[in-house]
């Protein structure tokens, strides 16, 4: 199968993004008490996040074995927040109902007899993602080529192109066999094993395809092939531009940025 360049002209692209928005926690539960008591303020010793839960420990600061609550917002003003009773002679609670990701503020008092203790001090933590359920996040590893370079071999230049512009590639169509429904035009990064398919030919009109800068990562070499798909999809093997066959005993597309 013989490729050979044809031409280059034209143009080309465009790309676009998007964002993500967290809402903060809804208004929870509070309780009232009078502050002013001889209940004097716990020490929040520990707040020790887990994929699905939060633990907070701390200190009795009195004598006198009193309940506690402990007070969770995800802002450290604390407006708004929940509160959660926690009963007398425990100092340690866990917070079950935490988002992956998402930030929380405690603090803890200690609670008797119709009166509250001053607040502990305050410690925030923000909850960690399960290794495993996360979303792959996209990486850039390159950017777009603004030249593109056909080059044999034998370091002949075949063709330059920049961005906007349209390289014209060929083929010639199998001598006997199948007859041809189509063609799949495929292109690899020199150094790679696998095939990435670019695009699909008709079998019909000229066998010719355009290939854009826009379409290849830079600074990099890339072998373009061609397979004939015949009428029940039976595809042949893929005759690449490296192919003794091809225009001057083969040749590649380098890329520049």
């Amino acid at each position: 199968m013989n490729w050979r360049v044809i031409a280059a002209a034209v143009a080309v692209v465009a790309l676009s993004g998007c964002v993500n928005p967290f809402s903060d926690e809804p208004d929870g539960t509070t309780h009232s008490f009078d502050t002013h008591s001889f209940l004097s303020a716990p020490l929040l010793t520990g707040v020790t996040p887990a994929p699905d839960s939060v633990a907070v420990t701390w200190h009795d600061t009195t004598d006198d074995q009193p309940a506690f609550l402990v007070e969770r917002a995800t802002s450290s003003s604390f407006q708004p927040y929940r509160s959660y009773d926690v009963p007398a002679g425990q100092t340690t609670w866990t917070d079950d109902s935490v988002v992956q990701g998402a930030t929380y503020y405690y603090r803890v008092r200690a609670v008797g007899d119709g009166v509250s203790s001053p607040a502990s001090g305050i410690a925030g933590v923000t909850v960690p993602t399960e290794t495993g359920t996360t979303y792959p996040v996209p990486v850039v590893e390159h950017t777009t080529a603004s030249t593109l370079s056909v080059r044999a071999t034998d370091g002949t230049t075949l063709a330059t192109i920049a961005a906007g512009e349209e390289l014209t590639v060929a083929w010639d169509a199998p001598a006997g066999g199948a007859v041809v429904a189509h063609y799949n035009v495929y292109q690899k990064r020199v150094g790679t094993v696998d095939w990435v398919h670019h695009s699909q030919v008709s079998a019909v009109g000229d066998l010719t395809v355009s290939i854009t800068v826009a379409s290849f990562a830079a600074p990099a070499t890339y072998e373009i092939g061609v397979s004939a798909v015949d009428t029940v999809g039976t595809e042949s093997e893929i005759h690449g531009s490296l192919d003794s066959t091809a225009q001057l005993g083969g040749w590649l597309i380098e890329t520049a940025e």
